[in-house]
């Protein structure tokens, strides 16, 4: 599975790696809630946290019953945490800087995150 972490916060960075990478596509079902949360050995709040939060920022979307997809046009929103509207003063790291660790909290090798970056 490609998707890792053991809170939300780690979930969602994950995902959000993953699509930045291109490893996860427009159109992609994300596992089931009950299916992720079983295999990451985590409650299944933890995993709806994350979802809810992937889909109010805009990267999955919901589809009720049918499931999460990876959306089209990812656009970052002002719910996915201060980094994006922080301005860069030198006290916390690069969007670039941030999607390296994501990605590598994730597994995802850094020429697959530098390559996804100049996209």
């Amino acid at each position: 599975m490609l998707i890792r972490g053991k809170t939300s916060a780690e979930i969602f960075d994950c995902v959000r790696a993953l699509t930045q990478s291109g490893e996860l596509l427009p159109g992609n079902a994300l596992p089931p809630v009950r299916e992720l949360a079983e295999a990451l050995g985590i409650g299944r709040n933890t995993v709806a946290a994350a979802y809810r939060r992937l889909t109010l920022s805009g990267i999955t979307a919901s589809q009720g019953r049918l499931g999460t997809v990876v959306r089209n046009h990812y656009e970052p929103r002002e719910q996915e945490g201060a980094l994006a509207d922080t301005p860069f003063d030198g006290s916390c790291l690069r969007q670039s800087e941030y999607r390296l660790v994501a990605g590598r909290r994730c597994g995802i090798a850094d020429q697959a995150l530098q390559a996804a970056a100049l996209r």
